[in-house]
């Protein structure tokens, strides 16, 4: 009982330092080009809402939903800040430190909710534990868990609903954990639409079992009526709460949910240029290994040195036949199936479809938590089976500490800019990938050059100007942003687009640069006459 207790006491301990951390740090980052997007959407959903059942309130804002360019875009996780903006009223840039604080929030549910996952199915505190420690201080994930209102709201549902997963199956269809489910799996849809397979994935495990239990002779007419009524439940809690989170569905509810998939099977409405392995591409040129490049070069090598481990001791088992491939076997690690099915599928869906992507691999960013989770599950079964002699046992366990201390250390050392992050093996090729293509870089570039410039007033050339919310008073008014053909003492390079590291303005000379690891992020450039 005693060591029970010190256990939970310890990851308690661990989560909550975790969570200090980050509402320590939640001010640290800039603001991402998507952000005032996202925003807007979400006032204009919830006017329309207000307008649709009759509620007199937010004088001023857009309600004209039905033709609203944005207008299906899921917002229902984006509620509560903008809620307590309107409430509480903040001013611009604390508007957007609210929305990075409960994003943060958010995905800190979604890790404790993966910690839930991995101890209810792997039995194991420390593997729990580093498979949470794996996509919790997983570098990018680490700086976009505070800015990234979209895909990290996703990654953090995508975790929920992982767990919702398998407290149904657990339970044997508790209504309580149904119900959960379904409302959900209805959120992270309403997130992305490929959330879509959390609840697919799980009616397809459900008819499977109740195949192989009537082909066994193992099923009764009880275990058949809960099956049903979870599928009843499931279908009505799904669609009701799918229907209600999205007010563009009320008045045409099964014309516009054609639309919704339809849009987002193809994405069409960005046309930008994206940097890929040395190239510059628009979105129809990208290749169908764009994605598993991404994950090679920006997952740490000791994640891919484990995957390998597990796919070799689990090709080797096969053909020594130390376990025979048949339905027990399947439903005995239906989760690392599961997990590799609901990473692979979106991915196939994809390539098939030729879905558009951009800026790196950040739509994918969700297939993590089920990669890593794969991991922790294989090194369960390679840790007990496997590896008899202990000193092997100690020596795999001191090097996965290891590397989730040199991780950590990278974030210590690069902090704020962890969003670039590339691993050991790809950095010195990381001129030739996107970096920050959302800009936020240019927040601290503008604060460099006002501590550096004691002009009254600073004319600057920057992509954007969302960023100017987070300026104080006194630097918003020393700080001019101006187009390029007014000649400006200061232009902000953030290489967005832009290929390699030597970049050339005309008139202009290299003033300041942040590099991370031999690429540079962001550069100052400053008139030559001055």
């Amino acid at each position: 009982m005693k060591q029970k207790w010190i256990h939970k006491s310890i990851i308690c301990g661990l989560f909550m330092i975790y969570l200090i951390v980050g509402i320590f740090l939640y001010k640290d980052y800039g603001i991402s080009t998507d952000e005032r997007d996202e925003r807007e959407s979400t006032f204009v959903n919830i006017k329309y809402a207000l307008d649709t059942l009759g509620v007199d309130a937010l004088d001023g804002a857009n309600g004209d939903l039905e033709k609203y360019d944005y207008r299906y875009y899921g917002i229902a996780m984006q509620v509560v800040p903008s809620v307590l903006e309107w409430m509480k009223g903040f001013p611009g840039g604390e508007a957007y430190h609210i929305r990075h604080l409960w994003t943060f929030l958010v995905c800190f549910a979604g890790y404790i909710c993966f910690y839930r996952t991995c101890r209810k199915t792997l039995e194991s505190v420390g593997l729990s534990l580093l498979g949470t420690a794996m996509v919790a201080l997983y570098p990018r994930f680490f700086a976009e868990q505070f800015y990234n209102i979209k895909d990290m709201i996703f990654v953090a549902m995508v975790m929920i609903s992982m767990y919702a997963t398998v407290m149904v199956i657990e339970s044997d269809y508790a209504v309580t954990w149904i119900i959960f489910f379904s409302i959900i799996s209805a959120l992270t849809t309403n997130v992305r639409i490929v959330g879509f397979l959390f609840p697919m994935l799980l009616v397809g495990y459900i008819i499977v079992e109740m195949i192989y239990q009537k082909m066994k002779r193992q099923t009764g007419w009880k275990s058949r009526k809960k099956r049903l009524r979870a599928f009843a439940i499931l279908a009505a809690g799904f669609i009701f709460t799918y229907i209600i989170c999205m007010p563009i569905l009320w008045k045409h509810p099964i014309r516009e949910v054609i639309k919704v998939f339809t849009k987002f099977s193809d994405y069409d409405q960005w046309n930008g240029i994206i940097v890929f392995m040395g190239q510059l591409l628009n979105k129809d040129q990208l290749p169908w290994y764009y994605i598993p490049v991404w994950v090679l070069i920006s997952v740490p090598v000791w994640y891919h040195i484990l995957f390998l481990l597990i796919v070799v001791t689990g090709i080797v088992c096969v053909v020594k036949k130390k376990c025979v491939v048949d339905m027990d076997i399947v439903f005995r690690h239906k989760y690392f199936i599961w997990a590799g099915l609901s990473a692979l599928l979106p991915w196939l869906a994809t390539v098939i479809l030729h879905s558009t992507l951009y800026n790196g691999w950040r739509h994918f960013y969700f297939i993590l938590p089920l990669f890593v989770y794969m991991i922790v599950y294989g090194m369960r079964y390679f840790l007990t089976k496997c590896i008899i002699n202990k000193v092997w046992k100690v020596v795999i366990v001191f090097a996965c500490i290891a590397g989730m201390v040199i991780q950590t250390g990278w974030i210590i050392r690069n902090h704020p800019y962890e969003m670039v992050y590339l691993n050991a093996a790809c950095r010195k090729w990381g001129a030739e990938f996107d970096r920050d293509y959302w800009n936020l870089i240019n927040m601290d570039l503008c604060r460099y050059i006002l501590e550096n410039d004691d002009s009254e007033k600073i004319t600057v050339c920057t992509a954007g100007n969302i960023f100017m919310n987070f300026m104080t008073d006194e630097e918003k008014q020393r700080i001019q942003l101006v187009d390029i053909s007014e000649n400006p003492k200061y232009y902000i390079e953030t290489y967005h687009g832009l290929l390699g590291n030597d970049v050339a303005v005309n008139g202009y000379q290299d003033y300041h640069d942040i590099e991370i690891d031999g690429y540079k992020i962001g550069t100052i450039f400053i008139r030559q006459s001055d």
